[in-house]
């Protein structure tokens, strides 16, 4: 018997027996015990258990009819199966966080995934998995990418992560065949460096980093006269609380914003733009909070209607799909599950992820999700990052159109 229904019982032994017969007494008993232990039970409660849900109820109509509480079943998340996996980080705790996909456009299945480890530094990934490079350069929280930067005479793909340890900007040049260099550390205003995206937009370079308590500045990227890379502060903007994923649709030119206990707002892009927001996806029925990592799928040339917006509702562990365009309706979510055929487990509580629909070769003909694991499982190991091929992605969501 568990402690805490000793004092019900301890309440009942001191009730007056009353004048009724020994066997009614003991029915009497049996179902006074049963209702107290019942109540007394305290509420057992999963950090993770979802709110109750909501019940009708069953039965005749009208007043005094009959009726019964019938539980209705939460909608279940349709899964895909994670293809592979990255190492698993050398630090134990939280440690990865946010992917960017570098796109190789000379040799596709060359591609590389950028990894930050917001201990240490930035891993470089294949598109098998396999580390190829790391970079120790502190402890770089988010990275994005973009193509077509000219430095010291030459064009280079560039990205730039967030590093915590003194607020600033670490810039880092890509070459043709993926081999990553850092090529500036830049100072900012900001007090707690959080999350950060990129843009190109009218072939200008920007990049918006934002912090803890809300804060974000677009700095505008640049070459300058000693020909290294600088940055400049082009507009500040602010939301209520702690945002960190982000990230830019340049052919919209569409700035979209996770503030982590809110939802997702969007605003302009530009850095002459008002600056105005818009609420396009809540926390509630379809995110739950943490809101995390954000990215744009291309799926008007696959043809769809829209572009889609991927976000990491890191409350249920799953991820919900909404079109990246107005009105931003709500299109499906789905779970990464394991693959048991290829020793890989499923992803939980996830930061930063980033897509791309292109033709990656054969691994990955129809585009590629990479999404932070933040419980690394088959067997315990501390975080790493989790590749999905899109296509799975793209056809779970379709179901989930076709029936609504």
């Amino acid at each position: 018997m568990k402690p805490y229904f000793k004092p019900c019982l301890l309440a009942l032994a001191g009730a007056p027996p009353g004048a009724a017969s020994m066997r009614l007494l003991a029915q009497v008993l049996l179902a006074a015990v049963s209702l107290v232990l019942v109540a007394c039970q305290p509420a057992q409660k999963s950090p993770h258990q979802s709110p109750p849900q909501m019940r009708v109820l069953a039965g005749s109509q009208g007043p005094g009819a009959s009726q019964s509480a019938v539980p209705v079943s939460p909608p279940v998340i349709p899964e895909v199966a994670a293809s592979l996996e990255t190492p698993a980080a050398a630090q134990a705790g939280d440690v990865m966080d946010d992917p960017a996909i570098w796109y190789n456009r000379r040799n596709p299945a060359q591609s590389r995934i950028l990894g930050t480890n917001k201990q240490v530094g930035l891993h470089v990934y294949n598109l098998a998995g396999g580390q190829l490079q790391f970079l120790a350069d502190g402890r770089v929280n988010n990275v994005d990418l973009r193509y077509g930067f000219s430095l010291r005479g030459r064009t280079v793909d560039i990205a730039a992560a967030t590093r915590r340890d003194d607020n600033s900007l670490v810039v880092y040049a890509i070459d043709e065949g993926g081999r990553v260099s850092k090529v500036a550390q830049l100072p900012t205003t900001l007090d707690a460096i959080y999350g950060v995206c990129m843009a190109k937009l009218d072939n200008r370079f920007y990049v918006y980093a934002n912090d803890k308590d809300g804060r974000i500045v677009q700095y505008l990227l640049y070459e300058n006269d000693a020909r290294e890379v600088a940055a400049r502060v082009v507009r500040r903007l602010a939301v209520a609380s702690q945002p960190e994923g982000c990230v830019v649709d340049d052919l919209t030119g569409r700035l979209f914003i996770g503030e982590e206990n809110r939802g997702v707002w969007v605003t302009a892009a530009a850095a002459v733009a008002a600056g105005q927001f818009e609420l396009v996806a809540a926390v509630g029925e379809y995110l739950r909070a943490d809101v995390e990592g954000l990215a744009i799928a291309r799926m008007k040339a696959q043809g769809q209607e829209t572009d889609w917006l991927v976000v990491s509702s890191q409350g249920n562990d799953s991820f919900s799909v909404y079109k990246a365009e107005p009105p931003f309706d709500y299109l499906g979510r789905f779970r990464i599950g394991p693959n048991l055929q290829a020793g890989v487990d499923g992803v939980s509580d996830t930061d930063g992820l980033d897509v791309s629909s292109l033709n990656f070769g054969d691994a990955f003909p129809g585009g590629i999700l990479v999404a932070q694991d933040g419980h690394n499982r088959m067997p315990d190991e501390p975080q790493n990052f989790k590749l999905v091929d899109w296509r799975d992605i793209v056809a779970v969501i379709q179901r989930q159109v076709a029936v609504d």
